[in-house]
């Protein structure tokens, strides 16, 4: 059982940085240079992520762990 929930977290982290990816580019790296002018999209969507101060990742990656905790609850409970 440690096994299948070590590889949920992994599962989840994975998709977490895959997430953070998509909005933001490379987590953890500075991002340099850009048009200067063009509002997009995806810069309205950094932007309001920014305003919030949340990384997009971090929604992704809560979420999932609600979810590896409600499954093993529900796992436990029908176990005892």
């Amino acid at each position: 059982m440690l096994t299948r929930l070590l590889g949920g977290v992994a599962v989840v982290g994975l998709a977490s940085l895959l997430a953070q990816y998509l909005v933001d580019g490379v987590p953890f790296c500075a991002r340099t240079g850009g048009d200067g002018g063009t509002v997009g999209t995806a810069a309205v969507a950094t932007d309001t992520a920014a305003a919030t101060d949340l990384p997009p990742g971090l929604p992704v990656f809560l979420g999932g762990m609600v979810v590896l905790l409600a499954w093993l609850v529900v796992w436990g409970v029908r176990w005892r």
